[in-house]
């Protein structure tokens, strides 16, 4: 029987050359296409047609601590795309490195700024990233190698 390992620590978010952290509790990060690959067309008489989408589009959702220097970072990103003719848009990365998922958008567009809120508990900044072509490669997560209990011992075998 294998073990498979996953750490949340060891998912990487890198907006640019800017690799965010300080991520959140549960959900901290969501990638998702707007629209399915296929869709199935049924005529009248029971003639199925599967369509394929040439839409790639997408989005990658991160939540940070409300403490995360990442925040500051988005907002800077955010403040220079706000006041660029245009925008800016920005290379985002999503990547397990204990896995083979992996998700990529070359020219990501940061949607708006965080929604900000104070109480007496920590909360979170939201942060969403528009992608007009969301590359994925959901992948699984590695066996960990099971030893017979002597590695590390000195007069192991």
């Amino acid at each position: 029987m294998s073990l498979v390992q996953y750490d949340p620590a060891a998912v990487n978010f890198y907006c640019g050359a800017h690799k965010i952290d300080g991520y959140a509790k549960d959900t901290f990060l969501e990638v998702a296409r707007n629209s399915p690959t296929y869709t199935t067309v049924v005529g009248a008489q029971g003639h199925a047609v599967a369509v394929k989408s040439a839409d790639r589009s997408g989005y990658i959702q991160l939540t940070l601590l409300q403490t995360s220097k990442g925040n500051q970072t988005l907002s800077a990103l955010m403040t220079s795309s706000e006041l660029a003719p245009g925008g800016v848009a920005f290379p985002v990365t999503v990547r397990d490195t204990l896995g083979n998922t992996i998700c990529f958008c070359a020219a990501a567009l940061i949607e708006k700024p965080a929604d900000v809120r104070y109480d007496t508990s920590i909360k979170e900044r939201v942060w969403k990233f528009l992608c007009g072509v969301l590359l994925m490669n959901v992948g699984g997560n590695s066996e960990i190698a099971i030893g017979d209990g002597s590695e590390g011992i000195e007069g192991g075998n």
